[in-house]
């Protein structure tokens, strides 16, 4: 009897990374169990003749109803278990225009949460019974296939940031934000030396960029608001936050900011500046300036629209700057430094330290106004450097050799940042050294158990 694996992947897809994932996983699968692999394409659900049920189509319009009154009641809309809304909130806001306009937003929630219905139930009745799912982008409409797999006490194989490529068994349903948590365990750090220069680097997962203008003063500025991506991996540590996107998210603090004394200084994410920009990231810059335009009469919001390293603009504030963000790891070089922080109680850190946390509305608010004497200082450094060795340092972290993407880099003799800007890079490459990539990306592959 083989074993049986879907993957969201449509057939017939010739990306040669993912090629090369699916034969690693086939490999790794091989090695526990010395028999075959069948592989189940997310185009095969489409075969499946009946479209949804008819009482999910109901439900929904009512789900419909209630968000008019409140965006988050979609976060309750579920499906066997599965929270369709989450996920289909968190790929309507991929559209600039979901967040911007009502209309678009609900109308794009709700198609989003018949196509998670309608998927659910596909692949109930495809009559496969699957061994393992391999889940790609699972923060989007995808994520669905976490939820129903880990019901269904099924293998889940998936990669990305903060983890290499992973297999995560479980006994109990999961979401997104449960299998990318980063686990604290004093095992990984004991006894290491810690490299204090080489931890608080920039985190490399993106392209470098080159600043247009060093010359910066903002001695006189009170608080430095981090913006994030609006349109990329929304609501990533779940649906008990109290922002359900970063735009809402930006938006308030720049409504209740605005109509204070306090000098603020927004920050545009550093994605916006990439020299290889995608429509995701066009789509991010368009919606920081409405922010820009929006505020441009207003003397205490300054906003820093252009490429400056964060490490440079640390070296120009005062030392009784006020550093904001929602999860953005910029908190974390500045709290090395001793600038006092504001943030989100979900983020990647949690499990290791915390800094000054709201957990609402209204408390994000009562922070922002708090005196810079009042607020805590930052963790310590130790607590810090734990988190980064385990994020940078351990085997199964994104960024270390053991991960598909340095493998992948080291084995075609490139760099890590050459390789994720020209995957095709991988077609030139001869038989035995894609062969020797497959086994050594098999033998990395992290599994964890619940």
């Amino acid at each position: 009897m083989s074993i049986k694996i879907f993957t969201t992947r449509p057939e017939g897809d010739n990306n040669v990374v993912f090629e090369i994932m699916m034969l690693s996983i086939s490999r790794y699968c091989r090695g526990k169990s010395k028999t075959d692999i069948e592989w189940f394409y997310y185009s095969s659900l489409v075969q499946v003749k009946r479209l949804f049920p008819l009482l999910a189509i109901l439900r929904a319009t009512t789900f419909l109803f209630f968000s008019f009154f409140c965006k988050h009641y979609w976060l309750h809309f579920k499906y066997k278990g599965v929270n369709v809304g989450r996920y289909a909130m968190s790929t309507s806001f991929r559209d600039v225009d979901s967040n911007t306009s009502n209309v678009k937003y609900y109308s794009s929630v709700f198609i989003n949460a018949l196509k998670g219905v309608t998927l659910i139930y596909r692949i109930e009745k495809c009559n496969q019974d699957f061994d393992a799912f391999f889940i790609e982008h699972g923060v989007y409409l995808n994520g669905i296939f976490i939820e129903y797999a880990s019901q269904k006490n099924k293998l889940i194989f998936t990669y990305g940031y903060p983890y290499g490529m992973i297999c995560k068994s479980t006994s109990k349903k999961i979401s997104y934000e449960d299998l990318f948590r980063l686990p604290f365990n004093n095992s990984f750090i004991k006894n290491t030396y810690f490299d204090e220069g080489d931890l608080i680097n920039d985190i490399p997962y993106l392209s470098k960029i080159s600043e247009t203008d060093n010359k910066i003063d903002c001695k006189d500025v009170d608080m430095v608001i981090y913006s994030h991506s609006f349109t990329d991996a929304q609501i990533i540590f779940g649906p008990r936050d109290a922002y359900i996107n970063m735009y809402d998210w930006l938006n308030d603090v720049c409504k209740i900011l605005s109509k204070s004394s306090i000098k603020v200084l927004i920050k545009g994410h550093p994605n916006f500046y990439r020299e290889e920009s995608s429509e995701i990231v066009k789509m991010d810059r368009e919606l920081f300036k409405t922010f820009v335009k929006k505020y441009k009469n207003n003397s205490n919001l300054h906003f820093m629209n252009k490429a400056v390293s964060n490490e440079h603009l640390l070296n120009s504030i005062g030392k009784n700057t006020v550093l904001v963000s929602h999860h953005g790891n910029a908190l974390i070089e500045g709290s090395v430094k001793g600038f006092k922080c504001i943030s989100s109680s979900n983020s990647i850190w949690k499990d290791f330290f915390h800094f000054n946390e709201f957990y609402t509305k209204k408390g994000m608010r009562e922070m922002l106004f708090t005196h810079h004497s009042d607020l805590a200082p930052p963790p310590q450094k130790s607590e810090i450097f734990n988190y980064l060795h385990v994020l940078k340092r351990t085997r199964f972290s994104y960024y270390s050799n053991e991960a598909w993407v340095s493998i992948i880099a080291n084995n075609i003799n490139t760099s890590l940042c050459k390789f994720i800007q020209t995957p095709e890079l991988l077609k030139s490459q001869d038989s035995k050294t894609i062969n020797k990539i497959i086994k050594e990306i098999s033998d990395s592959i992290y599994h964890i158990d619940s």
